[in-house]
């Protein structure tokens, strides 16, 4: 519960919506999860949010999306970095 507590940012690309992108796209765990890439984070991020509340800890975590970036974009650094450099 500790971990669901954190601040954590969850980055997806948006456009990793490609059910033909490379990866363990065919294995029926990966597809039990979301169809793609953003599907599969947006699932993980909810997941963890319904812990939260089963489990009535606060729940510290925030999802971005990178406009027009899949998850091995140029484009997904600079768009961490902020959070990265977060001091609160």
């Amino acid at each position: 519960s500790a971990a669901l507590g954190t601040p954590i940012t969850v980055l997806l690309g948006q456009a990793t919506s490609d059910p033909g992108h490379p990866g363990p796209r065919f294995a029926p765990e990966v597809l039990a999860q979301g169809a793609n890439r953003i599907e599969r984070g947006q699932a993980f991020f909810q997941a963890a949010a319904k812990q939260a509340e089963k489990f009535g800890v606060s729940f510290n975590w925030q999802l971005v999306t990178v406009p027009d970036s899949t998850s091995e974009s140029h484009l997904m650094p600079p768009a961490a970095l902020p959070y990265l450099l977060e001091t609160d």
